[in-house]
């Protein structure tokens, strides 16, 4: 605490009373006159970080008396700003500390959330816009005013703001004219921008090329607000050099801060230019250009602020995202299936901040079936995707494209991905609708037949699904497709699914699901609906499953592999037990789902195993919904299936010490192993109803 207070003294003014009091109590951290209340059973990093953040409100909203209902960033902000220093400096560390204001400032820009930081504290539309912009961009107020006006001239102004405006409740206006006459800059276009506007920065190095004996290099303004530029040239010799190009609208230029740098000052960038152009001599040749090399500015996309372009590729490491570069990560993969053979190839992925510019790239060789191994059955199985935010469709959209070749079957496609609340992330209940255009063909035998063959022929398509979850209990989704077989066939579908989750028990979650569907007549047995399972599409949509699956017929015929899925009627889908399910056009489901997790501490092993105990109805059919719907209550072929069983869950995918390898593989994700036993199937043929059957379940979890 002395410490704490002797560090503010020093950089912000005289603390000016003979006591200060920290106390247990409150719900977290709050500030009071000469004391704060603080609640216990803390970390060492926490009680000192959230002591000193109160402690700082003694200078802002304590000694300047700043007004926290219409100017709250002048106080949290600067106190998160001050208390970020104060706490890295009492821990003696190094780094960039106020990367975390910066991470909330761009995720608050990212979900369209961002509100004026003028707005009055109480009149935020989300308590997110309102705490984000009060202590995450008022720090970044200052740290960038270090940018734009030099470190030691912003250190200045903190003294003089204190002497000045102590006790007198200042403004925003009067802290930027303290800051006006300590650097001797025009600052009240920086209060406008960053103050009363949500607008942003990005500043890109738009092209490099030599010219003669000079390097001509070409800036952009890809942003709405305007900013100084420091430039950082790295030479082929490691020798390096500033280029720093005035704002003309500041009327001057910031002090050095780098003395032992190089520094050249170029001629100012007019305000109202996209472009800006200049020159670096070539004789030492250039290897590295960065915009910011300090990282101070706030600019929502770093990776156009070097050249050349800034990408991090590491070899069987998790993929982390970072603000200032492109990461990507890589690995080898082998895998066996019985009819692909041997496929042997990599598998990368790649990601901005947030997910944004994510590419996935898989390839693989395949030998084909090793029985009758020929080189000219060698081959090439891919996955190629991009996803990135869609602007065009505003805030909380992203657009994808895909091309896959997976198991000799071949699919392409292209679509866009709408949240469609306004709060995006922070609403109760989010809603999705997302649409696509695809084209799908068998190329190659190269699959196990997943119950049936796959038929050949090319599809062509759209397909739209809306998706409404509470994120908690309700989910509801209909899928659309509309789409032609072999260009003369309808392969038309409309797919309702809803569930809801009951609790009535902490340890006990009950689900009640419903599915509904119906497709053309003529549609393709991959896209039809038994109700045991997934339809053959879906499946191979499903790569763990597929993957698994493929290794050999084996698994289905003996070991009773199927599909995980939250449909109690997965028995039916069982290998010679005369299952009366079929691939039909039309299907619909129900089933209760009851799961006890007996665990509840998630550091045991056990916490991630589940009981079961399940049952449901529903019938799949052929021809037209209706006209040819079956008769359920009869005995003869038409009759409703209904199952009663239980079961042994495991999520292995949740298990924190393989975190570090299932970021890695898909296999890992969301990868749980179910062990099943319907002991009621009713309608078999030849065989008993009331009989002990196992299913081994593989894939994600329910």
């Amino acid at each position: 605490m002395v410490k704490a207070i002797e560090y503010y003294d020093d950089h912000y003014g005289k603390y000016p009373y003979k006591q200060f009091s920290v106390i247990q109590g409150g719900d977290g951290g709050m500030e009071y006159p000469m004391c704060t209340l603080m609640t216990g059973w803390r970390s060492l990093g926490s009680l000192v970080g959230t002591m000193a953040h109160e402690l700082a409100h003694q200078w802002f909203y304590g000694m300047m008396g700043s007004n926290e209902t219409c100017y709250a960033w002048m106080d949290e902000g600067f106190a998160t700003y001050s208390s970020t220093y104060a706490t890295q400096h009492l821990f003696n560390k190094k780094g960039f500390a106020v990367g975390g204001s910066y991470y909330n400032y761009m995720f608050l820009h990212q979900q369209g959330l961002e509100e004026p930081m003028i707005t009055p504290a109480d009149h935020y539309q989300t308590n997110t816009a309102y705490e984000l912009a009060s202590y995450s961009k008022g720090s970044l107020f200052l740290e960038q005013l270090g940018y734009l006006i030099g470190q030691q001239n912003l250190d200045r102004i903190f003294k003089q703001y204190y002497a000045k405006w102590r006790y007198r409740h200042p403004s925003p206006n009067d802290f930027i004219r303290v800051s006006e006459k300590v650097s001797g800059l025009e600052l009240d276009w920086y209060r406008q921008y960053w103050i009363n506007s949500t607008k942003t920065i990005d500043y890109a190095i738009d092209y490099v090329k030599a010219v003669g004996d000079s390097v001509r290099v070409t800036l952009k303004n890809d942003g709405s607000m305007m900013m100084p530029l420091d430039i950082l040239v790295t030479y082929n010799d490691g020798s390096q050099e500033f280029y720093y190009v005035p704002l003309r609208i500041m009327l001057g230029s910031k002090p050095d801060e780098f003395p032992y740098i190089p520094r050249d000052i170029l001629p100012d960038w007019p305000w109202v230019n996209p472009t800006y152009t200049f020159t670096i001599p070539k004789y030492r040749g250039v290897r590295r250009i960065d915009i910011d090399p300090t990282m101070r500015m706030a600019d929502v996309n770093r990776m156009n602020n070097t050249w050349p372009f800034p990408l991090n590729v590491s070899f069987m490491k998790p993929l982390a995202p970072t603000w200032t570069q492109y990461n990507a990560t890589w690995r080898p993969a082998v895998w066996y299936g019985q009819k692909s053979g041997i496929r042997l190839g990599a598998v990368a992925e790649g990601t901005y901040l947030f997910g944004n510019k994510h590419m996935n790239a898989n390839f693989f060789l395949t030998s084909g079936a090793l029985k009758s191994y020929n080189t000219q059955n060698l081959d090439v199985d891919y996955n190629l995707n991009y996803e990135d935010v869609a602007p065009f469709l505003g805030y909380n959209a992203k657009w994808d494209v895909g091309l896959k070749r997976y198991y000799g079957i071949f699919q392409e496609q292209i679509g866009i991905r709408k949240e469609l609340d306004r709060y995006g992330v922070l609403s109760p209940a989010q809603q999705y609708l997302a649409i696509n255009l695809f084209h799908q063909a068998k190329t190659a035998d190269r699959m196990v037949n997943l119950y049936q063959p796959w038929q050949r022929g090319s599809t062509l398509g759209i397909r739209a699904v809306y998706t409404y979850s509470d994120n908690h209990d309700d989910h509801f989704s209909v899928a659309a497709q509309a789409a032609s077989f072999k260009g003369r066939y309808g392969a038309n579908s409309l797919q309702m699914n809803a569930s809801k989750i009951l609790h009535p028990d902490k340890k006990i979650n009950t689900v009640l699901s419903f599915n509904l569907f119906s497709g053309s007549r003529s549609l393709p047995i991959q896209f039809r609906q038994p109700v045991s399972r997934a339809s053959l599409d879906q499946l191979w949509h499903d790569p763990t499953f597929t993957a698994v699956y493929n290794i050999d017929s084996w698994l289905g015929e003996k070991a009773h592999l199927l599909p995980a899925s939250g449909n109690a009627l997965m028995g039916y889908g069982l290998q010679g037990i005369g299952s009366p399910d079929i691939s039909g056009n039309n299907a619909f489901s129900l089933s209760v789902w009851n799961t006890w997790t007996p665990i509840q501490d998630r550091k045991n092993a056990l916490h991630y195993a589940s009981l079961e105990l399940f049952g449901g109805i529903g019938k799949s059919w052929n021809n037209r919904f209706f006209n040819n719907f079956p008769d359920l209550l009869s005995n003869g072929k038409g009759a409703l299936l209904a199952t009663i069983g239980g079961g042994v869950f495991y999520d292995i995918g949740e298990i924190p010490k393989l975190e570090k390898w299932s970021a890695q593989s898909r296999l890992l994700q969301n990868l749980s192993i179910q062990l099943r036993m319907p002991v009621y199937l009713k309608g078999l043929q030849n065989h008993n109803d009331w009989e002990p059957r196992f299913v081994l379940g593989i894939s994600k979890g329910l």
